[in-house]
């Protein structure tokens, strides 16, 4: 019995291979403008996504068929998302700019400047009727979500 008192009180080891870490540093709260400019962000951040799904969707359907590169019908379709993702791009920078967060507003800058890259690279391959330039298009696209990546882990908790 008093073996197993002993044992129920022995301090845990860390695992073998496992560094224990310092708990993070509590963050300050957060100003008003600081909320005020985050939430302004989500909701750009989802409109980007819903622009962006939508040329998923226009990018498997030509994946499918490269023939649709001469069809007027998609690309109508494709020009009109493509002129979503830039606007919804253009629509992160966001003013005003608190300054605690001032380096997720460099990244949205970026973000922007992909997607008008994208556009750009877009419309030669469009005139180029090249599909295989066509679906070099998605490395823009990871360009875009690396940025947003970056940015999310910069966001104050």
């Amino acid at each position: 019995m008093n073996r197993k008192r002993q044992s129920a009180t022995r301090r845990r080891k860390a695992p073998v291979g496992k560094v224990p870490t310092a708990p993070a540093p509590p963050s300050l709260p957060l100003d008003a403008a600081t909320v005020a400019y985050l939430t302004r962000l989500a909701e750009a951040l989802t409109e980007l996504g819903s622009a962006q799904q939508a040329w998923t969707l226009q990018h498997e359907r030509l994946n499918q068929d490269a023939a649709l590169l001469e069809d007027a019908g998609w690309r109508a379709g494709a020009q009109q998302t493509m002129n979503a993702i830039v606007t919804a791009a253009a629509n992160l920078q966001i003013a005003p700019l608190p300054e605690r967060a001032a380096p997720i507003g460099e990244l949205m800058q970026e973000v922007s400047g992909h997607a008008q890259a994208m556009q750009a690279d877009y419309a030669a391959a469009l005139l180029q009727g090249d599909a295989a330039a066509m679906r070099s298009l998605k490395n823009h696209s990871a360009k875009i979500f690396s940025c947003i990546r970056r940015a999310q882990k910069l966001v104050p908790r």
